[in-house]
Formats: structure tokens, C-alpha cells, sequence
């Protein structure tokens, strides 16, 4: 900083964020009700200290998916999903050129505070008809995301291609699953996918939501689309002890880049 002698550069960076604290210390004050949203490019900081004027921050201009599944598993590591703003921005990426489903981007923003970052306009009938089911769904599970205990159940820095979160809500005895694949290898096999925080004794409700419409054809190998829902287990629900769910797991198959799972798990008793 031009304005420091050579003897004080190393205070610029922490004058900075006094300066930063003091604009949004007045911001909040004037504008009580205003809900602010900082960001970890434009203030420079995702901390704790910006999470005092700031309930949720900007993650990373990176929106795309599969991007966005180490970004947010790595800063889950010291903060709550809550305070992420995750979006569910338009394909091509801007950033990546990649190409994903409309359920892929939710599923992941969905572990998030979610948001919409792409022109309505352009959605196909069948789309906006998606879009609107995905905003209900996130309305409903919301409160297990941000309010819920988070588990990270597979590590996408050590499992490249793999990754799986869970939140369980302790009150609402509910939480919700999701699982990604962001590359697909043929003949693979995925590990059981073994879910945390919950009553060994206790019955639970797994429920699919979001399910596939690609199937593998048997015969030939190849991706066909399919008319009705295709179900990882085989059905849209079973019902599972807390044990068998921790220690067995549920078998899981994703079959192409950037195809994603996700499941309700509701106590019965």
C-alpha cells in the first residue's frame, strides 16, 4: 500500500479487514433488516469473523457440479452447509465448459443455501417443470440440511470421482443421503454407501427421491432412457434397521459421468 512505509507493509492485509468489519459493522446497523451475503472474492474472507454480519457467504464464482463437490466438502470441514451459497447455475459451465443434469447441480446445491444463477427463459418446458419440483423438494428439506448434523461419508479428495454427504435432523428424526459419481469406468463397482448418526435399533424409512430415467441395458451394455423411474433399490422405498443402514449399507449404482442418488431416511419408532 502506497500510503504504509516499508516498515508497516505487513499490516495491510489485517488493516483490510478492520476496514472490511467496519462497513458491514454500519451496514448492519443502518439496515437492520437487510439480509447480506458476503463473498469470498469480493471481501476476501469466509471466515467466522465475516459470518458475524454475514449468514451465508459466496463459496466460489466456480459453479459448476463436480467442481463444487470438493469446494463445499472441504470448506463443510470447518464451516455449516447453512452458510454456503451454493447455485444451481447454467450448462455449459462458464467456468469448466462441463455439461450436467439439472438433478446433478440440485443435488449438489441442495447441501447448501440454495440459488438459482441462470436465465429462466432458456429452460425447455420440461426443464422449468423439473426446476419447479427441485425448489419444492429443497423447501421441505432445508431444514435437515442447515439445521441437521452433517457427515461426510465419502471423501472426494481421497476417492476421486466419489463423494456422498448426509444430514440427520435429530428432532424432525429424519435425514437426507445424496451421493455423486462425477466419472463413470464401466464394470466398476461403487462401495456401499453406509449412513452415520443414526439408532441401531431403530426401523427407518429409506425413500429415493429424485430417481434416475437412464437404465443399463443388460444385453448391449449401453445407456437407454427409460419411461419410468429407475430406483436404485429397486423400488422407490424399503424399510431398514439403523444397523443395517450403518454397517451394510445400501449398494449404490450410478452409471455415467455426473449421475447423482439421493434418499429421505425417516424414523418409524
Amino acid at each position: 500500500a502506497n500510503a504504509l512505509p516499508p516498515s508497516k507493509q505487513g499490516e495491510v492485509h489485517h488493516r483490510y479487514c478492520v476496514g472490511v468489519y467496519v462497513v458491514l459493522h454500519e451496514l448492519v446497523k443502518r439496515f437492520p433488516r437487510v439480509l447480506f451475503e458476503t463473498c469470498s472474492g469480493g471481501g476476501g474472507r469466509f471466515d467466522a469473523g465475516m459470518l458475524y454480519y454475514s449468514p451465508q457467504i459466496w463459496t466460489s464464482d466456480n459453479t459448476d457440479a463436480s467442481s463444487r463437490l470438493l469446494i463445499q466438502h472441504g470448506t463443510s470441514l470447518v464451516y455449516p452447509p447453512c452458510c454456503m451459497a451454493s447455485h444451481i447455475s447454467a450448462v455449459p459451465n462458464h467456468q469448466t465448459m462441463r455439461l450436467s443434469t439439472l438433478k446433478h447441480r440440485f443435488l449438489v446445491s441442495l447441501f447448501g443455501s440454495l440459488g438459482l444463477e441462470l436465465d429462466l427463459r432458456t429452460l425447455s418446458p420440461n426443464e422449468m417443470s423439473d426446476l419447479q419440483s427441485y425448489l419444492h423438494l429443497y423447501k421441505e428439506l432445508a431444514p435437515i440440511v442447515h439445521n441437521g448434523d452433517f457427515y461426510r461419508l465419502w471423501n472426494p479428495f481421497r476417492s476421486p470421482s466419489l463423494c456422498a454427504w448426509m444430514s440427520f435432523h435429530k428432532e424432525m428424526k429424519t435425514g437426507l443421503m445424496a451421493v455423486f459419481l462425477t466419472s463413470f469406468d464401466p464394470g466398476r463397482y461403487l462401495p456401499r454407501l453406509r449412513a452415520k448418526g443414526l439408532d441401531s435399533d431403530c426401523q427407518y424409512q429409506v425413500e429415493e427421491i429424485v430417481p434416475s430415467t437412464v437404465a443399463t441395458n443388460v444385453q448391449t451394455g449401453k445407456l437407454e432412457m427409460c419411461p419410468n423411474p429407475v430406483y436404485q433399490l429397486g423400488q422407490r422405498s424399503i424399510v431398514v434397521s439403523g444397523a443395517t443402514l450403518m454397517n451394510i449399507g445400501l449398494p449404490i449404482h450410478l452409471r455415467f459421468d455426473g449421475d447423482s442418488a439421493a434418499f429421505v431416511i425417516r424414523a418409524l419408532s
